[in-house]
């Protein structure tokens, strides 16, 4: 039988706030969000996954090739609207995260161990 070794998982992908940008276009005020780390296919599954699941969460447009979030609020909203929308925000990335790790740890990714470990 072979050796086999468990391939670590992705990592976390997880909301940059200090990338927060706005830009006001008429009454709406056009946001962007930078993420940490640029998501692989595997995570963008995730995401459309659990943002079919609400409404709430089709307001947020990804970008994977920028790492970046695009949502828009009403500017008469105020900032209190944005606050909420970076919150939801922060927790739907979160349960992407989740959703990857529990698929990971469901069905584990192995490779055959290198023959230059091997050999020692």
């Amino acid at each position: 039988m072979d050796d086999l070794w468990l391939l670590p998982g992705p990592s976390d992908v997880n909301v940059d706030l200090s990338r927060l940008q706005g830009e006001t276009v008429g009454d709406e005020t056009h946001y962007v969000v930078g993420l940490d780390a640029s998501p692989r296919s595997e995570w963008l599954d995730a995401w459309r996954h659990v943002q079919s699941s609400s409404a709430v969460l089709r307001r947020f447009r990804i970008d994977p090739e920028e790492a970046i979030v695009r949502f828009t609020c009403r500017t008469a909203d105020g900032t209190g609207m944005v606050f909420d929308a970076l919150q939801h925000l922060e927790v739907f990335v979160k349960r992407v995260n989740d959703v990857v790790a529990a698929r990971r740890a469901a069905t584990p990714h192995v490779s055959p161990v290198p023959n230059r470990i091997r050999a020692r």
